[in-house]
């Protein structure tokens, strides 16, 4: 479920990673400033667990720093995607809905492919 302690937990993470760049003197206070009010526009606009690596990802395009982080989130979403598909199979196994099953088996592994 999305909540707003998921939005907190990575306004929190990207606090972090600013925090220790203007400490290693990395970015200026300016970036620092800059980097803070995009990814809080970012943040706000999230809308699902789903949209949380977009975050990363669009302050990736004008900060690589974030390109990492991005990378992280795409994968917990895909590993999060696989398993809510997984348990979607073995229910309709369970239900005896076999054929519904093995569609959804196969339409996840196509667009596995495809990506």
């Amino acid at each position: 479920m999305f909540t707003s302690d998921n939005k907190n937990a990575v306004a929190q993470e990207i606090l972090n990673i600013l925090i220790r760049l203007l400490e290693e003197n990395k970015i200026t206070d300016e970036e620092g400033r800059e980097m803070a009010q995009v990814a809080t526009l970012e943040i706000e606009k999230a809308k699902s667990e789903f949209d949380l690596p977009q975050i990363y990802e669009n302050l990736s395009q004008k900060w690589p720093i974030f390109k990492q982080n991005a990378t992280i989130e795409f994968g917990k979403v895909d590993i999060k995607q696989e398993t809510e598909v997984a348990k979607g199979v073995e229910e309709l196994i369970r239900a005896g809905k076999l054929d519904r099953a093995l569609l959804l088996a196969r339409t996840e592994t196509q667009e596995q492919k495809q990506e």
